[in-house]
């Protein structure tokens, strides 16, 4: 029977949450070259990875993102992918310096 995960566990591997002060930059002892700041912004995005959705008001804001079941899948094998294309990789450059060592190696 497969163990059921805990809603810290669920959250974090499915969400992200991001907040955003911008009067940060104002009001810092940091002197900045510029400074930047948005009124209105809002945007949402609906995707067969999931959903996103950003909203920021007066230099305040936050980012969310709900990873679905089909996304966190195709994120472990393109885990799995890179990390045995860097392994071959790995080999390969063995190799390759492996070779051009002994070539430069003297001989007795």
């Amino acid at each position: 029977m497969k163990k059921r995960k805990t809603i810290k566990q669920w959250f974090k591997e499915r969400v992200v949450l991001e907040f955003y002060n911008e009067w940060e930059q104002v009001y810092s002892r940091k002197k900045f070259n510029w400074y930047t700041g948005t009124f209105i912004h809002a945007y949402f995005e609906f995707e067969h990875f999931g959903f996103n959705c950003q909203f920021v008001l007066f230099g305040f804001g936050f980012y969310f993102r709900y990873n679905s079941l089909k996304s966190l899948k195709l994120f472990k094998k393109w885990d799995k992918e890179v990390k045995e294309s860097m392994r071959e990789f790995e080999l390969e450059l063995d190799n390759i310096v492996g070779k051009k060592t002994k070539s430069v190696k003297l001989k007795k």
